[in-house]
C-alpha cells in the first residue's frame, strides 16, 4: 500500500490508505517508542527479557540458547550517559547501542576488549563537550539508544554467576560519580513488554499525536528521509479528515493493513531452500518503506555483524530441506573448524519460533576423528554411545540450521572462509563417522575461556 498507493474511492477509503502509509513508514519510530517506554522511567539497571521475547523482539531469536540478554534506554536529552561493565572473566559480553530508529550504530564488549571493568560514555547528537580521560566515547544518532547486552554462559552451572555479572551492568550521568549501591543486585529485574505488544493496535489520535515528536527526535538521516513523507500525509488527515467515529474506524482499519503488510513483507524475506550458508544481515537490495519496516523489526535487538556474525542454512549439499526425519553430516577438516575469536554454536531451529532448539559448540565434549576432523551429527534420535557428543538434537519436520561465530575473525567477516555443505545420510545413514579414532577436541577459540559443557537457557530466545 505505501509502495504503490492507489487513488481511493470514498473518505473512509483515502483515510484508511493514508493510515496505512503513515503507520508503516513511522513503524521503526513508533517500534522503538514503544520499546523506551517498556523500560522504567529515569532505571540505571539493566532489565532482563523475559521468555518469549522474540515474538516482539526478533533478533534475539537468532542468539544461542546460552545467551543471557539483559538491556535498558538511556535518555541523553540530559546530558551523556556512562555506561559500566562489569569485568566478566573470559566469558563473551557484547553490548549493541540501538538509535531511535532502531538502527545498530556501535557496540563494545569482548571485540573491543570493553569488557574487563571498563566504562564507556554515548553523548546525544546535539552534546558538546568532553569526557574523562581513557574512557571510551560513543556519538549516538539520536538521544534515545536502547543498550542491548548479551552475556554468554560456559555451563548450565554457570548461568547463575552470569546473571550476577549481567546484574552488575548500570548506568550514571556521564558528568557525575558512577554512584553503584554497595551491594550490587545479584538477580535481575524482568523487563514488561506491555507497551511493545500494544504497538499494532495503537489508537489513531494518540499514534498521530506523538508522530510529531517522534520524528523531531529521530537520527538525522531518518528525519530527512521521513519528515515530508509523513508530515505530509499527516497533513492531508488533519486537514481532509474530521474528527468522527468513522474516520477514527478507518484510520484503525488502515494501521492494521500497515501491520499485515509489515508481517507479510517479513515473511517474503525469508530465505528459500538454499545449501549455501548465507548471512542473516543480507537484507533486500533495494529498500521500500515496507520492506524497511519489516527489516528493523527482523534484526531489532541483533548484534552488529563483527560482534556475532550468523550464518545459516536450511538444505542438505543437494539442495533438498533440512527436515527431522532425515540424517544429516557436518564434516570439518583439521583446519576448517569455525573461525571464532570467543566461542562458536551450532543450534537447530524447528519453523515455529517456540520450538526448542539443540545447540552445539566448542563449549561441548566433542570428539575428533582420523586427521584432526570433526564430524557433527544432525538427527532426532541419539547416536551410538562414543558418538553423542558429537550430536545435534533436530527438531521435529522442517528446520534450519544457524552457526554462530562470537568474535568472526577477518576471514569469516571478508567471505574467505566458506562454511562446508550439510551432507544428508538419510536412511542408508547408522550415525557413525568414518573415522575410527577419536579423541576430544581443542577449539580454535581464544578468548572464550574454558566452554566445556552444555547448557539449555531459554529465558530469551
Amino acid at each position: 500500500m505505501v509502495d504503490s498507493p492507489r487513488p481511493a474511492k470514498s473518505p473512509d477509503a483515502a483515510a484508511r490508505q493514508l493510515a496505512c502509509e503513515v503507520f508503516v513508514l513511522g513503524f521503526p519510530l513508533i517500534l522503538m517508542d514503544a520499546v523506551r517506554r517498556a523500560h522504567p522511567l529515569a532505571s540505571s539497571r539493566f532489565r532482563r527479557l523475559p521468555p518469549g521475547s522474540h515474538e516482539l523482539l526478533p533478533g534475539l531469536f537468532d542468539d544461542d540458547p546460552d545467551c543471557l540478554h539483559s538491556c535498558a534506554v538511556m535518555d541523553l536529552g540530559l546530558g551523556p550517559a556512562a555506561l559500566h561493565l562489569p569485568n566478566t572473566h573470559g566469558r563473551y559480553l557484547s553490548v549493541t547501542l540501538i538509535d531511535a530508529a532502531g538502527e545498530p550504530f556501535a557496540s563494545l564488549g569482548s571485540r573491543t576488549d570493553s569488557h574487563l571493568i571498563n566504562d564507556a560514555v554515548v553523548a546525544g547528537p546535539h552534546w558538546h563537550g568532553e569526557v574523562r580521560p581513557g574512557m571510551k566515547a560513543f556519538r549516538s544518532p539520536s538521544d534515545m539508544v536502547w543498550a542491548v547486552s548479551r552475556i554468554l554462559a560456559r555451563s548450565a552451572a554457570d548461568h547463575a554467576i552470569v546473571e550476577g555479572l549481567a546484574a552488575r551492568q548500570f548506568l550514571s550521568p556521564a558528568l557525575g560519580p558512577a554512584d553503584e549501591a554497595d551491594a550490587a543486585p545479584t538477580k535481575l529485574d524482568m523487563l514488561e513488554l506491555t507497551a511493545i505488544r500494544q504497538v499494532a493496535g495503537t489508537e489513531p489520535h494518540l499514534l498521530l499525536f506523538r508522530m510529531h515528536q517522534l520524528i523531531a527526535r529521530a537520527p538525522r538521516a531518518a528525519q530527512e528521509r521521513l519528515d515530508v513523507a509523513i508530515r505530509g500525509r499527516l497533513s492531508m488527515i488533519q486537514t481532509q479528515f474530521e474528527a468522527s467515529p468513522q474516520s477514527e474506524e478507518a484510520m484503525a482499519r488502515g494501521f492494521a493493513d500497515g501491520w499485515k503488510a509489515i508481517q507479510a513483507a517479513r515473511t517474503a524475506q525469508i530465505a528459500p531452500p538454499s545449501r549455501d550458508w548465507t548471512s542473516l544481515d543480507a537484507g533486500p537490495a533495494a529498500l521500500t518503506p515496507t520492506s524497511r519496516a519489516a527489516l528493523v523489526l527482523q534484526r531489532l535487538g541483533a548484534p552488529v555483524r563483527e560482534d556475532v556474525l550468523t550464518l545459516r542454512c536450511n538444505a542438505d549439499e543437494s539442495g533438498r530441506p533440512l527436515t527431522g526425519e532425515e540424517q544429516y553430516r557436518i564434516r570439518f577438516a583439521a583446519d576448517g573448524l569455525p573461525p571464532a575469536q570467543s566461542a562458536w554454536r551450532l543450534t537447530a531451529h524447528g519453523r515455529q519460533a517456540s520450538v526448542s532448539c539443540g545447540v552445539i559448540g566448542d563449549h561441548s565434549p566433542l570428539v575428533v576423528g582420523e586427521n584432526n576432523a570433526l564430524e557433527l551429527l544432525i538427527q532426532r534420535d541419539p547416536p551410538a554411545r562414543p558418538l553423542s557428543p558429537n550430536w545435534l538434537r533436530a527438531p521435529p519436520g522442517p528446520f534450519e540450521l544457524k552457526l554462530r561465530l562470537y568474535g568472526p575473525t577477518a576471514e569469516a567477516l571478508a567471505g574467505s572462509w566458506r562454511m562446508v555443505a550439510v551432507e544428508r545420510l538419510g536412511s542408508r545413514g547408522d550415525g557413525r563417522p568414518e573415522a575410527p579414532g577419536r579423541r576430544p577436541l581443542r577449539s580454535r577459540s581464544r578468548r572464550g575461556g574454558d566452554l566445556n559443557s552444555s547448557g539449555n537457557w531459554r529465558t530469551s530466545a
